[in-house]
């Protein structure tokens, strides 16, 4: 357990998946203590089974970056003095859809004002897929054994987390109001700037 005191920062780094299989989110605490050492432990995970009915994975992904923000309130309930928190999600389709203001359907718009309720836009940031176990909820999303997860590396998070937060994953090269959204159907086009 982590002792608060007045030395001592603290962070939550947040991470979420969605696959057809099954959808995850994870909550770390970083604490950066005055010496300088940084500690990173997992804090809470969930995963649930996606339902038999067909869904897209860009409402799946929405879905989960939805309950990510519900489980947001965990940091009320800590009562840390002044606690940043950072979103990581790898689909672009729902960092556009929170930052944008276009007109969704029902189901989106009803995920997209809770989010924006408990969260801010701001928070949000894009984790890449190029670079396998980037997004420690991969595992929960993908499935895993048991000792497959005892020695996995979600329980720390991703190694970037102990660098400096410039050093962080950002959304960096995405233009997200070049998008082309349909939320009728069951496929997605987005495009990246080059860097």
């Amino acid at each position: 357990m982590v002792r608060c005191d007045e030395g001592i920062q603290f962070k939550y780094p947040y991470f979420v998946d969605a696959s057809k299989t099954a959808y995850a989110e994870c909550i770390f605490l970083r604490s950066d203590s005055s010496m300088g050492s940084v500690t990173v432990t997992l804090l809470q995970a969930r995963s649930r089974i996606t339902l038999m009915k067909t869904i897209t994975i860009p409402r799946l992904e929405l879905t989960t970056a939805n309950i990510c923000a519900r489980l947001f309130s965990l940091k009320q309930a800590l009562k840390f003095p002044k606690i940043n928190t950072y979103f990581w999600t790898d689909s672009s389709i729902v960092l556009m859809r929170i930052t944008s203001r276009e007109q969704w359907s029902v189901f989106v718009t009803n995920r997209i004002s809770e989010i924006r309720k408990l969260t801010t836009s701001e928070d949000w940031f894009h984790i890449s897929t190029e670079y396998f176990n980037q997004n420690p909820t991969d595992i929960l999303s993908s499935g895993c054994g048991p000792k497959q997860l005892q020695i996995h590396k979600w329980w720390q998070g991703p190694a970037w987390l102990k660098n400096s937060k410039e050093q962080w994953a950002k959304s960096a090269g995405y233009d997200f109001h070049t998008c082309i959204f349909f939320d009728n159907v069951s496929g997605y086009f987005t495009h990246q700037s080059p860097t």
